[in-house]
């Protein structure tokens, strides 16, 4: 059909051309939106000692980095965060997930008290939730078989209390997470 709008052949209309733009700007709002809710969460966490890099915030704790991850949903405008502990001597290229998560009141519209609220939210929990937890995550508690690290995180930080730091795999982790070499950006 030349000249005509298609879809693997079968002709647009203009309402559902209409239709799919107006999806498109809904997105489109629900993303610069959500790059809102996370820079207000950033100011906010600052005071915490956490830097942001992407939807990841951390901060050094010595031989390991306390993180949190937000996660945006694509089915909607709403957010998982996640924290957990990294091992600097860990030589894996990802980080594992090694915490808890909360998705209860993590939602937000297009107003901006809607915004304020999503990322107070998040704060909150970060105050309360993940702050306790970091604080009962010890050296002894990340050591046992039981803890929150997998055996070869566990690994990682025994050899790095016995004084077998491997450089490279520091310099990846603080590279993951965005800290700086001296301990902080």
């Amino acid at each position: 059909m030349p000249g005509g709008d298609t879809d693997g052949g079968t002709e647009i209309t203009p309402e559902i051309r209409a239709i799919i733009e107006a999806q498109r700007a809904e997105k489109k709002l629900e993303r610069s939106n959500s790059g809102k809710v996370m820079r207000r969460l950033a100011k906010k966490l600052k005071s915490r000692g956490f830097n942001r890099r992407s939807t990841w915030f951390s901060r050094d704790a010595g031989l390991v980095v306390q993180f949190l991850h937000v996660h945006k949903f694509t089915f909607g405008p709403c957010f998982r965060l996640h924290w957990g502990i990294r091992v600097l001597n860990d030589s894996r290229a990802f980080i594992a997930l090694t915490g808890p998560e909360e998705t209860q009141g993590l939602e937000y519209g297009a107003d901006d008290d809607s915004l304020d609220r999503c990322a107070e939210r998040m704060h909150r929990i970060v105050a309360g939730d993940a702050e306790a937890w970091f604080a009962k995550q010890t050296t002894e508690r990340l050591l046992k078989a039981d803890s929150c690290l997998d055996a070869s995180a566990r690994s990682a930080l025994q050899r790095a209390l016995a004084g077998q730091v491997d450089q490279e795999a520091v310099m990846r982790s603080r590279e993951l997470l965005g800290i700086g070499q001296a301990g902080g950006n």
